[in-house]
């Protein structure tokens, strides 16, 4: 497969514009960071031009004011003292001396002129101006109760007609209040002016400065003819507003052109310093910032184009190779290669893809080495084993599951397993999908496990069998069922056989059981009629006792004969039994003598019952015969329970007179008790203890664990 086109121009646009667009926008944020910075610096650079230039111009005005305070003081010192002071000749002197003043006059307190002092260069006489009257005019008039330095209006002089404005000051001539006026040429402002901005611009700048008096008037401009025509700026926006107090850079449009303004306003005298640009020529770094940078994505974008072209055809050879092994792969080659090395990303990625490809085919080897694997597992299986889905269709079937049905394992395949084989009950009636355990674990994501079930052949013959359910989970989702049954006939068919057998048994030993108690019955009754005929009242108690003992052997086989369970019988019954049968032997009246029974319900095997019944009746039949003598009136206990340890407790007690003083249970003990002990310690290996304390006390405590069930 070929790559088209397309994806090439897409790849090398997709280069080109990675590299430019981010260069094009790092550029248009820098230039735009440019202009704020630029425009920044300038307007603070043009600030500080318009505050040096009116600190010079202050300056200045300062040293004037302060040059006529001296005068001041040295015109008074000497009209205090009085003398010949020749007052014009010291003015001429001061004047000629120090050229920024072209006249300084002194006035009396009606405002006439006392003394002058002219520069050389005004070409008027003292004598003109003797007993005039100059404070009639505003320039030269200052109030009477002045304090300090005032200063006119700018005018032109009628002594030189240049540009002047007058510096006023009170003065004290001996008692009379007059005032001292010096006319200051303001043509020294250009020079300042010049001086300071040719420091600060370069010449091709556009920059320069003016000055305004404090009506908008211009009294210093490159221009002089604006100044000597008086050229009034107020109805100008930018000079209205740095008259009415504003100190600041401003824009400001004229002829079409763009300034930035930067004024200052001299507080002494009113008047407002502009310093004026071009935006032009203020922004010329701007402009050749933007050349650079125009340029530079010009060569930039030629070395992108190139280099992207390098980097495309560089990609799409490996990348088409890529192609015809994911296609080759795709139509089941696994066994195809990339013809490609580099140590590159490329050629990692091609040599990756070889090693998929390897991997891909092992675990295609491996897989189907599995499923060969589970194939013959499932074929040899001996139980049917089918798959469901979340429907109940199967979609796998084992051979067996095909053999026990009648069906091909074609036939089963995306059929509902319950229709198939499970659709009805053993009698032909219909069996409910609702009720179907094996739908149910498809449904309820439940395990079942069903022990006799019928299902249903192809040939419509049925069959016994059991199955389990087991559902399938994915990722926590039930996606179906694995069913698995197996045909039980042959099982059923051996347990009836084996229930048959085992009823017979049962019959045989409930004939045996009946048998036994009737033989025993047949040898008490010999001996009881044999009792009959001795006279010897000795040896009638032997053959009564000897007839209770197999009594109480034959009440065992009796109860193994009405039980259900062949192999042990209920003690607490038989004791019952027991005590009533000796009672009724030795004919006791209950109002004699009252037996009491405390007995939990305990079951022993036949082996534990024989010797318990034994030693019952020897400790019964010693108690009715020998605990109450005469008309001696009491009660016998029989108590019996399992204690906590697992053992059985046994326990004959009585109230009557007990044993003799020193009798010796073990040794010296009567014949009855010795049977006692040997039934119990050797028969049944149990603890017998005998207690004489108000009535005789025997305790038996035995484990019945001896002997093993014959019959289960």
């Amino acid at each position: 497969m070929k790559l088209p086109h397309k994806l090439r121009d897409l790849l090398v646009l997709s280069f080109i514009g990675s590299g430019m667009l981010p260069l094009i926008a790092v550029g248009i944020i820098s230039l735009q960071l440019t202009d704020q910075i630029q425009s920044k610096d300038i307007s603070q650079k043009n600030q500080l031009i318009a505050r040096s230039l009116a600190a010079q111009v202050r300056s200045w005005l300062a040293s004037r004011a302060d040059f006529l305070r001296q005068v001041e003081t040295v015109i008074s010192e000497r009209q205090k003292y009085g003398g010949m002071f020749q007052t014009d000749a010291y003015l001429d002197m001061l004047i000629n001396s120090n050229f920024d003043f072209e006249a300084i006059y002194i006035f009396d307190d009606k405002g006439m002129v006392l003394n002058t002092g002219l520069s050389a260069l005004i070409p008027y006489q003292k004598k003109d101006f003797a007993g005039i009257r100059l404070s009639d005019d505003p320039y030269y008039k200052i109030r009477p109760d002045t304090r300090g330095i005032t200063w006119s209006d700018t005018f032109f002089s009628f002594h030189s007609g240049r540009l002047t404005v007058n510096i006023g000051m009170p003065i004290l001539l001996g008692n009379i209040k007059g005032s001292l006026i010096g006319s200051l040429n303001l043509n020294v402002l250009k020079k300042i002016l010049h001086y300071d901005i040719s420091e600060a611009c370069s010449e091709n700048d556009g920059a320069y400065t003016f000055i305004t008096n404090r009506k908008g008037v211009l009294i210093a401009h490159p221009d002089e003819k604006l100044v000597r025509e008086q050229y009034n700026l107020s109805h100008s926006d930018i000079v209205s507003k740095g008259l009415s107090g504003f100190g600041g850079t401003s824009r400001n449009t004229d002829n079409r052109q763009e300034f930035l303004v930067s004024m200052v306003t001299i507080p002494e005298t009113g008047w407002l310093l502009c310093f004026q640009q071009s935006v032009r020529s203020a922004f010329r770094i701007k402009r050749i910032t933007l050349k650079i940078f125009l340029a530079g994505i010009a060569v930039t974008g030629i070395l992108m184009i190139i280099a992207a072209w390098k980097s495309v055809t560089g990609i799409l050879i490996p990348l088409r190779l890529l192609t015809d092994a994911a296609e080759q792969v795709g139509a089941g080659n696994l066994d195809f290669r990339i013809r490609y090395s580099s140590d590159n990303e490329l050629g990692i990625l091609a040599s990756a893809f070889d090693g998929m490809i390897l991997n891909l085919k092992t675990s295609y080897e491996s897989l189907r080495h599995l499923a060969h694997q589970n194939e013959l597992i499932l074929n040899a299986a001996g139980e049917g084993i089918c798959g469901l889905d979340m429907d109940g269709n199967i979609t796998f079937a084992n051979p067996a599951a095909a053999e026990m049905t009648g069906y091909e394992p074609g036939e089963l395949i995306g059929k509902n397993l319950h229709a198939r084989i499970h659709h009805s009950e053993a009698d032909g009636s219909p069996y409910s999908v609702t009720t179907c355990a094996i739908c149910n674990s498809v449904k309820n994501g439940c395990c079942v496990n069903v022990r006799d079930e019928i299902l249903w052949r192809k040939d419509g013959s049925k069959f016994p069998a059991e199955y389990t359910g087991n559902p399938i989970f994915t990722d926590g989702s039930i996606v179906g069922a694995v069913v698995t049954f197996s045909d039980i006939t042959a099982r059923k068919n051996a347990e009836e056989k084996l229930r048959t057998a085992l009823a017979e048994k049962e019959t045989l030993l409930q004939e045996l059981y009946h048998r036994t108690r009737n033989t025993m019955q047949v040898i008490s009754s010999m001996m009881k009629f044999r009792s009959l005929s001795v006279k010897d009242e000795y040896v009638a108690n032997v053959f009564n006792e000897m007839e209770n003992r197999i009594q109480a052997m034959s009440l065992v086989h009796n109860k193994l004969y009405e039980s259900r369970n062949l192999s042990d019988i209920s003690l607490k019954t038989y004791i019952a039994d027991l005590a009533a049968m000796l009672m009724k032997s030795y004919r006791v009246s209950s109002d004699k003598i009252r037996m009491v029974l405390d007995t939990e319900d305990v079951y022993v095997l036949i082996d534990t019952a024989v010797p318990c019944g034994l030693i019952l009746n020897e400790l019964i039949s010693n108690a009715i015969r020998h605990a109450f003598p005469g008309e001696r009136h009491g009660e016998i206990r029989i108590c019996l329970r399992r204690t906590d340890e697992g053992e059985i407790l046994l326990s004959v007690s009585d109230n009557g007179i007990g044993l003799p003083d020193n009798f010796d249970t073990g040794a010296g003990g009567t014949s009855g008790i010795q049977t006692v002990f040997l039934l119990g310690e050797y028969q049944l290996r149990a603890r017998v203890k005998f207690e004489s304390r108000n009535g005789l006390r025997c305790q038996i405590c035995f484990k019945d664990n001896l002997y093993k069930p014959r019959i289960l």
